[in-house]
């Protein structure tokens, strides 16, 4: 009798046993005792419970819960860790080993969300509705591209010693809780982003004939559009071409749903519990039901741990004629009750959102891929920067620069987790910070995070180069 879990640690520890407690099954009435033969996924509920579990899987600390979001702006010139509690100070300078928590645990949880999606796109004879059906492979075949697409951004070679396309990527997973130690080895950059687009793409597909799910709880076809621009404006940095999909499907998002929040209600949207004109997609935190300590909030906040102060020069970025961008206002960064400058706007409460997309940035996507492809905004890209402007505080813009585009997308996505992405795919440095003395110059191998030890020991595969 072959008995499975639906989710696992690593893949490490697929190579060697399962392992598994009842809280890591996906639906708390299967146990982890189930037989797949006897008893296998056969209808589209099943589908969504597995999906389901894949968003728990994705919201914990170790992944969006905290640690992915947190590693990309300490990381940066927005921010870094002080180490009041001694959390991400090692990140924050760049100092990171094979064996440390931070890389080993946020592989572990990314290959865990992984092989659950995988159980779903593998499952055969699906019973129901096709509708459903497309809805819930759409939306695994969205996580599955977006799990290899965060692994590649963090432990890739692409922007190390100007690695490229050429460079060692992260081994991509089509199977579930395989033991196949060939398949578990790293792909190239290229083909991890081949199969990336290609996963997203099956995605779109699946969800255009799917149920025209709406709620921002889950992925629907404008998010995984909205990914889709996300994941081609990042890999433009090394594929150029790319930057033409950007514009596609930034566009075709924009047109479905949403707006720009306006300038009254951005403060509070972003610890409202209400469904905001641009929240796009967001896991779902409230009650008890989310990180508690392990949170954002606590990591911001200087009532919680506080680690991750704002770096004071980001203020002036804010600044247009002498007006204050509400971006920079007191309620959004400045001095907390303790005198530490930090995000005080976003992530205020342990239950809040984890905004995993808003429009604004699918909007900037698209914005900043016009005037790459044509060298200027025409007028329906100008009155889209022009509607984030204005309800930002800003005058309108007559013209406009990369540099203006780049610097807004920097203003409306800052502690949000995108910064140190954004650094690299326009391949610049990472600025000196309170606790690192120099730039960290782009293609240094500390760029990239270790593979984890406890990986290598068991697949042997290739270390990255600096450790």
């Amino acid at each position: 009798m072959r008995k499975i879990i639906y989710t696992v640690l690593s893949l490490a520890i697929l190579s060697t046993s399962f392992v598994s407690c009842s809280k890591d099954a996906l639906d708390p009435t299967l146990d982890v005792d189930r037989d797949n033969e006897k008893n296998p996924i056969k209808t589209a509920s099943d589908l969504r419970l597995i999906t389901t579990g894949a968003y728990n899987t994705m919201a914990y600390y170790t992944y969006y819960g905290k640690e992915y979001i947190i590693y990309n702006e300490v990381r940066s010139d927005n921010a870094y860790s002080v180490g009041y509690s001694n959390r991400f100070l090692n990140v924050t300078e760049f100092v990171l080993t094979p064996t440390q928590v931070y890389p080993t645990n946020t592989w572990r949880q990314i290959y865990k969300l992984i092989n659950s999606v995988n159980l779903a796109i593998n499952a055969k004879d699906i019973e129901g509705d096709e509708a459903e059906i497309n809805q819930n492979l759409g939306e695994a075949y969205a996580l599955r591209a977006l799990g290899h697409f965060d692994l590649l951004k963090l432990y890739g070679q692409h922007y190390v010693n100007n690695g490229g396309v050429d460079a060692l990527g992260v081994p991509y997973m089509t199977e579930f809780a395989t033991v196949d130690i060939a398949k578990s080895q790293r792909k190239t950059v290229k083909e991890n982003h081949d199969a990336i687009m290609a996963d997203i793409d099956k995605a779109v597909e699946l969800l255009r004939a799917g149920t025209g799910e709406l709620s921002s709880a889950r992925i629907n076809l404008q998010s995984a559009l909205g990914m889709k621009s996300r994941m081609a404006l990042y890999f433009s940095g090394w594929f150029p071409q790319d930057i033409t999909l950007v514009r596609s499907a930034a566009e075709e998002a924009l047109e479905m749903d949403g707006n720009v929040v306006p300038i009254a209600n951005f403060y509070q949207s972003f610890s409202s519990l209400d469904p905001q004109p641009n929240s796009i997609f967001e896991l779902i935190q409230y009650g008890t039901q989310n990180q508690s300590t392990e949170s954002l909030y606590y990591i911001y906040s200087g009532d919680g741990y506080g680690d991750v102060l704002a770096n004071e020069g980001i203020l002036d970025l804010y600044t247009d004629n002498d007006s204050l961008d509400i971006r920079g206002g007191k309620n959004m960064i400045g001095y907390d009750d303790y005198e530490d400058f930090r995000n005080i706007g976003k992530y205020r409460k342990m239950d809040d959102n984890i905004k995993m997309m808003r429009y604004e940035e699918i909007l900037l996507n698209y914005v900043e891929a016009v005037f790459r492809i044509d060298g200027a905004l025409d007028a329906t890209a100008l009155g889209y920067l022009n509607g984030l402007a204005v309800n930002r505080g800003l005058e309108p813009y007559t013209s406009v620069t990369l540099d203006d585009i780049l610097l807004e997308r920097r203003k409306e996505l800052m502690f949000e987790g995108f910064r140190f992405d954004d650094l690299m795919r326009l391949k610049m440095d990472v600025p000196a910070s309170p606790m690192i003395d120099a730039d960290v110059l782009y293609g240094d191998t500390r760029l990239a995070f270790p593979i984890p030890q406890s990986e290598i020991n068991v697949t042997r595969i290739p270390q990255n180069a600096g450790y």
